[in-house]
């Protein structure tokens, strides 16, 4: 006696379905697989975006900070650079421009990257 008769279940004589039931019970299996799918997908988009919007948010409060930082610090310097009666050097309102266009200049930067468009 083969020992593998058992495990292997015997196909029945008649089969109870005919062939359209079984066509319409895949049909609707795969429908239900495609819905399933396009949920999955819509769903990846909605936290992707939502993902995008928290980065972009935080990137525009650090940015803010920074501005307000700097502008504090340069209301600071140029107000003691006015009590000692002196003028502001070049070099320094060149480093102010500088600092200011690069930090603009990376927010674009991480912002492009973040929200990528052709």
């Amino acid at each position: 006696m083969d020992p593998f008769t058992k495990a292997v279940p015997s196909r029945p004589a008649t089969v109870k379905e005919t062939q359209e039931q079984v066509d319409y019970s895949l049909k609707k299996d795969e429908q239900l697989v495609k819905l399933a799918h396009s949920r999955a997908l819509t769903g990846d988009v909605k936290a992707n975006t939502n993902l995008k919007i928290g980065l972009s948010m935080f990137i525009c409060l650090l940015i803010s900070g920074w501005f307000v930082g700097l502008f504090w610090f340069i209301g600071s310097y140029f107000s003691q650079m006015q009590t000692l009666a002196e003028p502001v050097p070049s070099s320094v309102m060149l480093g102010i421009i500088g600092a200011g266009s690069g930090v603009i200049a990376l927010m674009g930067y991480i912002l492009k990257g973040l929200f990528k468009s052709n």
